[in-house]
């Protein structure tokens, strides 16, 4: 059935015809089409921003625990935090918020580190190491405290001859030097003597006269300890003095023995 447009009192005969039926149909399907794509692309569109809210969570003064929605925060979310001025990224697997760039003070840290980067990697690859130094820092400690006995040790090393080598190559002599001494009381009694040692040096020569010629010695001592002798003998430091008269066999001698 036709529609016709034209006056109110004008008749079907003189009216115009506007549309078919068909035409109305076809319009009314077309217009049914419209309304379902945009209802489509309004939860198309309500879909993304749902996304995207999700997504970002826009400004907050503390890392959030739930999305806008409530629901679980999915990984990769983002907000922006008010209170230290910079956007914070979700990790899922950690659990954790992260930001997207340094703050200032670890910026400042990163650009200090920057010039000696090399460095850094010289520690880490020596990481072993440095951990063994850092157990044993009370020893670095002492060892830094007499470093300038350290120099003086190093410094006869590298002589042509040192001294710390010639003992180390005698060792074996030091230790049975060391081992030898069973009391330190005779030590010192020794070094109280040294003055008496010296002088015992100095004869040396006369001891070994007078050790060589033991038996005239004892001889001599026996005859002046015989019976009955009360002769003048003089002095051990004079001995060509005695007095006139003196029978052969004593001072003699002991002069012939000191000349020998």
């Amino acid at each position: 059935m036709p529609i016709f447009r034209g006056s109110k009192d004008a008749t079907v005969a003189s009216g115009d015809i506007v549309a078919t039926q068909g035409d109305i149909a076809e319009a009314l399907t077309s217009a049914q089409q419209a309304q379902a794509a945009s209802e489509a692309a309004q939860a198309a569109a309500e879909a993304a921003l749902d996304n995207f809210d999700d997504r970002y969570l826009g400004s907050k003064a503390s890392d959030p625990t739930v999305d806008n929605d409530g629901d679980p925060l999915i990984d990769g979310a983002l907000y922006y935090n008010t209170v230290n001025v910079i956007t914070r990224v979700y990790d899922v697997s950690e659990g954790t918020w992260s930001n997207l760039k340094p703050s200032a003070t670890e910026q400042a840290n990163i650009n200090a580190l920057g010039p000696i980067a090399s460095e850094v990697e010289i520690v880490s690859n020596n990481i072993a190491d440095v951990s063994t130094v850092s157990d044993n820092i009370t020893d670095v400690n002492a060892v830094g405290g007499n470093i300038a006995d350290v120099s003086v040790v190093a410094d006869d090393l590298n002589e042509t001859v040192s001294e710390i080598e010639t003992v180390a190559n005698n060792i074996t002599n030091v230790n049975n030097v060391g081992n030898s001494i069973a009391d330190v009381t005779d030590v010192n009694t020794v070094a109280g003597i040294s003055t008496d040692i010296t002088t015992v040096v100095t004869f040396e020569s006369e001891i070994v006269d007078v050790s060589q010629s033991s038996d005239a010695v004892d001889i001599i001592a026996s005859d002046l300890a015989g019976a009955g002798f009360d002769y003048d003998l003089g002095t051990i430091t004079a001995v060509t003095e005695g007095v006139l008269g003196t029978p052969n066999g004593y001072i003699i001698t002991l002069f012939d023995i000191h000349q020998r």
